[in-house]
């Protein structure tokens, strides 16, 4: 890119930086008026349409820099980014593209491995993201995602690249993902650990106590001491009470506490988060069974 390009780059950027969008499109339609085949100003012009949603003049711009220029990787690129994401058909199309440019573009790779994984060819979809790594060892996204493919198959692999995952970018979704994989495996003391350590970044999210609270009491239930059993029950409840405290349509949760409730001898408070769970979801057949349970014990 030329000076000009690299200037009016800048001054794009302090129009959408201060949100002033339609100073930003004036002035780059402006320069795309008067170059309408530049490749910086059509690579320009997309970027500042594709921040409003107008999607098609992005696209417009990006398919006319290949006409172009078909080797120009910045576009193809983009057009990956835009097919894929919004489900377009030729996003496959678009990838074998951009790999015909350039065979090691992680974009690619990333976007072709999400495709497998979505239509079931789980082995195609660990080895593009395999590959990708071999190329990128520290690249998030394909870490992440074969983690999560190890998880579903409750395969051990999945530790490593959690492990790999968190030491490079510790969020609270990657200790609650890591945490389920312990939960699947009945690994229920790690899985409290793991999702501890998410609600420690981030103490807004009820599927996290919600799963503490579902491993707190699947501890309960398998423990022959009453003490300990009881224990269990009450750390289960006051992670179900955050549960709701954060979201109060969250059924599962009340249904968990209403459960917790009959294993502590609470049959009241059983009963009223039972119908509770009724009023969530009229004809919820769980919280039927309970109430029709806990009434015939009183």
């Amino acid at each position: 890119m030329n000076d000009s390009g690299n200037n009016n780059s800048k001054i794009i950027d302090q129009y959408i930086e201060r949100e002033e969008f339609d100073f930003a499109i004036n002035y780059i339609d402006s320069i795309y008026d008067q170059n309408p085949d530049d490749i910086s100003v059509l690579i320009d012009r997309a970027e500042v349409y594709y921040k409003i949603n107008e999607t098609k003049v992005s696209k417009d711009s990006w398919e006319r820099c290949l006409e172009i220029d078909p080797n120009n990787v910045i576009c193809a690129e983009k057009l990956v980014e835009l097919y894929c994401t919004i489900g377009e058909v030729n996003c496959d199309l678009s990838i074998d593209y951009l790999l015909k440019i350039d065979s090691e573009n992680i974009t690619a790779l990333n976007f072709k491995a999400k495709l497998e994984k979505d239509l079931g060819n789980i082995d195609n979809a660990i080895k593009l993201y395999n590959k990708t790594l071999e190329i990128d060892s520290r690249n998030i996204n394909a870490i992440e995602e074969l983690a999560i493919l190890y998880t579903n198959n409750k395969n051990v692999l999945a530790i490593d690249y959690y492990d790999k995952l968190i030491s490079l970018n510790p969020t609270s979704l990657a200790y609650y993902n890591y945490g389920f994989y312990f939960q699947i495996n009945n690994d229920f003391i790690n899985a409290i650990e793991k999702y501890k350590l998410s609600v420690s970044l981030n103490s807004n999210s009820p599927n996290s106590y919600y799963s503490m609270g579902y491993c707190y009491f699947s501890i309960a239930l398998s423990s022959i001491n009453n003490n300990e059993r009881r224990k269990f029950f009450e750390e289960a409840l006051i992670s179900f009470n955050k549960t709701i405290s954060l979201n109060g349509s969250y059924l599962e949760a009340y249904y968990a506490r209403a459960l917790c409730y009959v294993e502590l001898g609470d049959k009241k408070s059983a009963i009223e988060d039972f119908k509770f769970c009724l009023m969530i979801e009229p004809g919820y057949e769980p919280a039927m069974i309970g109430i029709a349970d806990v009434e015939k014990n009183i």
